[in-house]
């Protein structure tokens, strides 16, 4: 294997971290000068904006009419920690996990929740093939795409059109990435600082009727944090869903979600979204068939991320380090490259197989991770020259 060549070339911009991800290429500080800064979030102005933001989430993401839409507190945890809090009890759960975020679910199911009758099927060797054993008339919680793995199903075909109870999708590095199978999901959540590169802090959930006839019909035995409660005594909050948010947001953020969603939108909205996405990936796909450096953490095609890259080294000779000893490795390779100010943050996960991370959703530009891709060949063998 010889030596690879310090490359010549970086990319215009070296963003490639996986939350926050990077703006969308026209964004500015101008982006904010709308924004009603000093306003109270129930002033006119300010619920307009809420609303404003909640009606183009939809219009962009083609949620269906009758699912309800609400901003939520703490990002992606807040929000699907509300799911979590406010539908789960009433049946058996099966808990579908095959990254980091699912394991943190998990225990919260386990160690808060204390949910009996609870199914967990878990990713073996960076493979899942367990599909066929979670049952429908249970609830079923998901990551839709693992971000510390780079796993994520292709589509919804695996999940059943007459089930019974509610699936449950965190699907905050998927949403505006990747189609999302709508009449699939009963209660989704995400974060505004992933696909569209906003800013955190802030969550959605969003509720099929199926899930709101829940929370009219059902209340769990445990108590709910006020800032996570969409119902009590069976009563629904309606407000939440028509921008009557639970705690003050940030009237900053609000203006640059509602930027990249009209970015999202004058680029050609979902579609377009995806076909970046998606043609970012077999960048990254042709890059790794041609070269024998790297390959991707997932082996299986059908399970393999199109938003979050998994790389590992190929030889033979880092597959036989210990499970620090890589991570050591995957430190130095990133170290590099945000020393030579090619990419910052692509070191996976401190709780995930060792990787570097490679986020490809739609504010990428296909230009900048052409350039990206030989300086971690590089990068690795600059590691292992130390």
């Amino acid at each position: 294997m010889n030596k690879c060549n310090k490359p010549t070339e970086k990319p215009f911009s070296p963003y490639f971290g996986s939350g926050p991800c990077k703006k969308h290429p026209l964004w500015g500080w101008d982006a904010l000068k709308s924004s009603a800064l000093s306003r109270s979030h129930r002033s006119k102005v300010g619920l307009e904006k809420l609303q404003t933001l909640i009606g183009k989430t939809r219009d962009v993401l083609r949620i269906p009419d009758g699912y309800k839409i609400a901003i939520m507190p703490g990002g992606a945890t807040g929000a699907t920690e509300s799911l979590m809090w406010c539908l789960l009890g009433e049946r058996p759960l099966d808990a579908v996990i095959w990254d980091v975020f699912g394991g943190n679910w998990l225990k919260d199911l386990e160690e808060q929740l204390h949910l009996k009758n609870l199914n967990v099927y878990e990713q073996k060797n960076n493979a899942f093939d367990e599909f066929h054993k979670i049952d429908f008339r249970h609830d079923v919680l998901v990551v839709w795409n693992g971000s510390t793995t780079g796993m994520c199903p292709q589509d919804g075909h695996w999940i059943a059109d007459d089930r019974k109870g509610l699936v449950l999708c965190d699907a905050t590095s998927a949403a505006f990435a990747v189609p999302l199978p709508w009449d699939k999901f009963d209660a989704v959540s995400f974060s505004w600082q992933k696909a569209l590169g906003s800013e955190g802090g802030h969550g959605m959930v969003v509720l099929s009727p199926r899930a709101i006839k829940r929370l009219e019909t059902y209340e769990p035995s445990w108590p709910i944090p006020r800032v996570l409660r969409m119902a009590k005594g069976c009563v629904v909050n309606e407000g939440i869903f028509d921008g009557y948010t639970l705690n003050t947001p940030s009237m900053m953020c609000v203006e640059d979600m509602l930027d990249a969603l009209q970015w999202a939108e004058n680029i050609g909205g979902l579609s377009e979204l995806c076909y970046r996405t998606e043609q970012n990936h077999k960048i990254v796909e042709h890059w790794v068939q041609s070269n024998d450096r790297f390959q991707f953490l997932v082996g299986q095609d059908r399970m393999r991320s199109r938003v979050t890259a998994c790389l590992v080294p190929s030889d033979a000779a880092y597959h036989e380090l210990s499970w620090g000893q890589q991570h050591d490795v995957i430190k130095k390779i990133a170290m590099i490259l945000e020393a030579e100010g090619v990419a910052f943050d692509v070191k996976g996960h401190l709780r995930s197989k060792a990787c570097i991370r490679v986020w490809c959703g739609p504010t990428i530009e296909q230009m900048d991770l052409e350039k990206l891709l030989p300086w971690i060949a590089w990068a690795y063998d600059e590691s292992k020259a130390d």
